[in-house]
């Protein structure tokens, strides 16, 4: 259920917040937030996440697809994984379905987080990447679980 609810929650705040950037922000023109730190700059992405690679966007597409059609198959192992894996699982699939929707809808991942000394992103790259680092580091520093 946890699964679930972090895979919806990430998928729905995703959309929503591309959303708003798509009919408030004027594109690549990027508005200050929060001084010099934090500005939203509306930008069309073509490749991964943070701008990786703009040249694989039909690998990507193939990728995420495959990484939600595989997470169906292994659904009932992936509901009985402890709270914590389900976490980190929901937060990286609902981060690839919001991505994989965005390539399928637009032809491109909408982004508009822009800190200036990193490429402008989204939600769902956030999402993916704190999900990445929360499942290795359960892999890799957590005692076996049943």
């Amino acid at each position: 259920m946890i699964l679930i609810l972090v895979f919806a929650s990430t998928l729905i705040l995703d959309q929503v917040t591309k959303a708003f950037a798509l009919i408030f922000l004027p594109f690549s023109l990027p508005q200050p937030l929060f001084g010099n730190f934090l500005f939203l700059t509306l930008t069309a992405n073509r490749g991964a996440a943070f701008g990786m690679m703009p040249w694989a966007f039909y690998l990507f597409l193939v990728l995420s697809s495959a990484v939600i059609v595989g997470s169906f198959l292994f659904f009932k192992k992936l509901i009985r994984l402890p709270t914590w894996y389900q976490i980190a699982c929901g937060m990286i699939l609902g981060g690839a379905a919001g991505n994989l929707l965005d390539r399928l809808t637009y032809g491109i991942v909408v982004d508009f987080i822009d800190f200036r000394f990193w490429p402008v992103f989204n939600l769902a790259d956030s999402s993916i990447v704190l999900g990445g680092i929360l499942l290795t580091g359960l892999l890799l520093f957590q005692k076996k679980w049943k």
